[in-house]
């Protein structure tokens, strides 16, 4: 459980992942909960060879491959590049990298967080990868991954907790296709 926390001034905020190649092969049921979450926009300073060293400055929650992460009731705001990410080690590695760790976030849950000015200056790293800046991004990997979250900016779709699984798994279905094809 990550909780009470003030996390603010780095380049990203709370860091939430699996990563190949370590000892620990196992990232699932981390909470993250009544942490204030602020202008992590410093210039990330870690080593150009170690992983680390992608995460874009204005990071605010990065869930990366981490399986059944809660995120909720947090302050997210100021983070120039996005609030929360949801994402697989797939867009930070080359394509066809095989990974000794599930590479996919599975059972990620984001609701009732309070958001406010996140995404405004995205990094050049961010934009080179053509997503906007905004409250939640996710880069449609795991079908059941879902939000709750009301009044805020999505650079992209996102797959809403109120909907019954079957819904959430079609749509997306069709998000990949059109990711793929168009």
């Amino acid at each position: 459980m990550v909780e009470n926390n003030y996390v603010h001034d780095n380049a990203g905020g709370l860091l939430v992942f699996v990563l190949p190649n370590n000892v620990s092969k196992v990232g699932r049921d981390c909470i993250v909960r009544n942490n204030r979450i602020i202008e992590n926009n410093h210039a990330n300073f870690g080593n150009p060879n170690a992983i680390v060293s992608n995460v874009p400055p204005g990071s605010g929650v990065l869930v990366m491959a981490a399986d059944n992460t809660e995120v909720t009731g947090n302050e997210i705001r100021g983070n120039q590049s996005y609030g929360v990410l949801v994402c697989g080690l797939d867009i930070a590695f080359p394509k066809g990298t095989a990974f000794d760790v599930g590479p996919t976030p599975e059972n990620t849950f984001v609701h009732d967080n309070r958001y406010a000015d996140n995404g405004k200056s995205p990094s050049e790293k961010y934009k080179e990868g053509g997503i906007p800046g905004a409250d939640l991004v996710w880069d449609l990997s795991g079908w059941s991954n879902r939000w709750s979250e009301t009044n805020v900016t999505r650079a992209t779709p996102v797959l809403n907790a109120s909907w019954p699984t079957f819904a959430r798994r079609a749509e997306w279905r069709i998000l990949k296709f059109m990711e793929k094809y168009l």
